[in-house]
């Protein structure tokens, strides 16, 4: 489940500059430099949208589906 969550939200970072990185046991950042609170709240919409389509799976069976919250 982590691996499929870093995968969507490293495809969200386009610039060379932007990251996603893991920074505890359950929680992602986003790295943004120079990014406004417009160009912030896109992404944000994208990460919604990336996680709200990932299935958790337990013995290949999908048991659950991932949420995300924004600060």
């Amino acid at each position: 489940m982590l691996q499929a969550l870093a995968r969507a939200l490293s495809s969200l970072t386009r610039r060379p500059s932007d990251l996603a990185a893991r920074v505890g046991s359950e929680e992602f950042a986003i790295l943004l430099p120079d990014t406004g609170d417009k160009g912030a709240a896109n992404v944000a919409e994208r990460v919604h949208e990336a996680v709200e389509g990932l299935m958790v799976k337990a013995d290949g069976e999908n048991v659950g589906r991932i949420t995300v919250s924004v600060e």
